[in-house]
């Protein structure tokens, strides 16, 4: 008996996971309907690189590895998704207000601090969403298929 844990090709779904986080922040920038310094375009350029290269490390080869395991499901997908879009943000909005070479280091540390903590939800909610992409995508089922089937006997 073939037993697939997914009713797509998962390439579909690293596709669209790819390719969500992208659409979603363009389309929170147009809905918006606010005048922007940074324009779409602009956004267009540096999220889809970061998208395919956060598919490329980190989804697929997780994918793979839950799928080798027999284990490949949509909730897995989805919190582990959350879970390093969340790390990924806050690392990176901490990278980015880290500033050593001021004088008073605890003050440096603490705003670079508060703005991790603000990237978290951020980063969470855009994880959610491009783990979700890829589970639709690839068609991979809530449950486990192996479970789904003996709670069906």
């Amino acid at each position: 008996m073939e037993n697939r844990q997914h009713r797509r090709p998962l390439w579909i779904g690293l596709l669209a996971c790819a390719l969500a986080p992208t659409i979603l922040l363009v389309m929170g920038l147009v809905a918006s309907g606010q005048q922007f310094m940074i324009p779409i375009e602009v956004v267009l350029v540096v999220s889809l690189p970061a998208s395919l290269l956060a598919t490329c490390l980190v989804a697929w080869p997780y994918a793979l590895w839950l799928r080798h395991r027999h284990k490949l499901s949509s909730l897995r997908i989805c919190l582990a998704g959350t879970i390093v879009g969340a790390l990924v943000l806050a690392s990176f909005n901490f990278y980015l207000n880290w500033f050593p070479d001021m004088r008073d280091h605890s003050f440096a540390f603490q705003v670079a601090l508060t703005s991790a903590r603000k990237g978290l939800i951020g980063g969470a909610l855009i994880g959610l969403v491009a783990s979700a992409a890829l589970s639709v995508g690839a068609g991979i089922p809530i449950r486990r298929i192996e479970r789904a089937q003996q709670d069906s006997i």
